[in-house]
């Protein structure tokens, strides 16, 4: 793997590995493919809006299938009433924003999740953080994930982030219940205070809010941006179980599902080689708990390493460095 630059290297800090996450994100994305899944297992007909054409094809001695879930943020298909101003780092087109890998292999199902600025080098091209290689098509992503880390792709699902806000439209929307009046500027996000109905631009809006400012005793109190980190993971937990709830109660209703499934598939990119009618593989997935793989930080706030508990971890889903080769 190509050397980091030296003013971006740094040692582990503490023992205790962080990135910077959306954990929010990734249990959208495991909810869109209980929808999918359900929505294919019980006969309703979905189908793909758009493929991938430029998948390479990989070789390994890893057993079993692999599927790599990335949870993009495109602002290109957000919906006109959902606004939120690009930012330098956000840039024009998809980033991997979740990295979801699913490994099968028989009757044993593993689900890891590699962080978004993990550092990796491609077959052929600049190493740079999983976040960007997607900019550059899913080929130069996928590659990088056979060359550095062993993983052999051989389907990849891309879930854009507007989804989100689809299935909460479909759902008729969430009600949430704040203490004092909210806003973030940043996001154009506005509730007062008290039970607010919200439909799905408000719900993402609310959940990406990480400059949020309550209005307490006549002024308005914004936070840290520590706080404001945490403001965002508290909230969206709370988003999410109010979703999950509704579409656990929706799931019976071969109307309401198939609804469900097309505002799933609305954002939804596969690679050519796979289809949603091979998406009940992906069952026990969606039920299993993501694992986090374990990196190392560096002196950059928005740079981790891969290390030796990295390829461990790997190693244990039965994925070996080294191993993995395109064509």
């Amino acid at each position: 793997m190509a050397a980091l630059p030296a003013r971006a290297l740094g040692q582990r800090r503490g023992g205790h590995p962080r990135w910077r996450q959306s954990r929010w994100w990734r249990g959208v994305v495991i909810a869109v493919l209980v929808v999918l899944v359900a929505a294919v297992a019980d006969g309703t007909v979905v189908l793909s809006r758009v493929t991938f054409n430029a998948v390479p094809s990989f070789t390994s001695t890893t057993s079993g299938e692999t599927w790599i879930i990335v949870g993009s943020d495109n602002r290109a298909y957000d919906s006109p009433g959902y606004n939120v101003p690009l930012t330098a780092a956000d840039g024009p087109g998809d980033h991997a924003d979740i990295n979801l890998v699913i490994h099968q292999y028989s009757d044993k199902t593993s689900v890891l999740s590699l962080p978004r600025d993990l550092f990796l080098t491609p077959t052929s091209g600049t190493p740079n953080r999983l976040t960007v290689l997607l900019t550059q098509g899913p080929a130069y992503y996928t590659s990088a994930l056979c060359n550095d880390l062993g993983i052999p792709p051989d389907h990849v699902i891309l879930i854009r982030m507007a989804t989100f806000a689809g299935i909460v439209d479909v759902l008729g929307g969430i009600d949430i219940t704040l203490p004092y009046p909210f806003r973030d500027l940043k996001t154009r996000s506005s509730l007062p205070a008290g039970t607010s109905h919200l439909d799905g631009n408000q719900a993402l809006a609310y959940v990406r809010s990480r400059q949020p400012q309550q209005f307490i005793d006549g002024k308005w109190v914004a936070v840290s941006d520590t706080q404001g980190a945490q403001h965002r993971t508290n909230n969206a937990g709370v988003i999410f179980r109010l979703v999950a709830d509704k579409l656990k109660s929706n799931l019976g209703n071969p109307i309401q599902l198939q609804r469900l499934a097309w505002a799933a598939s609305n954002g939804l990119v596969v690679d050519s080689r796979s289809t949603l009618a091979s998406l009940p593989t992906l069952t026990s997935a969606a039920n299993q708990p993501a694992i986090d793989v374990p990196v190392a930080t560096t002196a950059s706030p928005i740079v981790v390493m891969p290390d030796a508990a990295t390829y461990a971890t790997l190693a244990t889903a039965g994925y070996i460095r080294g191993d993995c080769h395109m064509g």
